[in-house]
């Protein structure tokens, strides 16, 4: 059976990438001599926008299970097969009970 949340999974693994190249960005724009604001600016961009795309991808399998939660249909409650059900360990009792008391008085030593 296929996940119906593979797309949004792989959403998040892209979030995340993104997320990973604008650190690196800045991790490796501070390693340099002279750094660059334009480089910060565009690395947390993209860490921006990598948390954006997680974010959204969450959020939407989220939506996606309430909605399918919301409407799925109840089971149906039979009230004949718990009549039946009642009448037959009713049944199952008596039966016992008629079972112990044929077989005589039971001796404890």
């Amino acid at each position: 059976m296929s996940n119906p949340y593979t797309r949004q999974y792989i959403w998040i693994i892209a979030g995340g990438y993104v997320a990973y190249v604008g650190a690196r960005l800045i991790r490796d724009e501070l390693e340099t001599v002279n750094p660059k604001t334009y480089a910060f600016v565009g690395g947390a961009l993209f860490i921006l926008a990598g948390a954006a795309i997680i974010l959204f991808a969450v959020l939407t399998i989220r939506r996606e299970r309430a909605e399918a939660d919301a409407n799925a249909e109840p089971l149906p409650e039979d009230d004949d097969d718990r009549a039946i059900d009642t009448q037959e360990a009713q049944e199952t009792e008596s039966k016992s009970e008629e079972d112990q008391s044929s077989s005589g008085p039971s001796v404890s030593v």
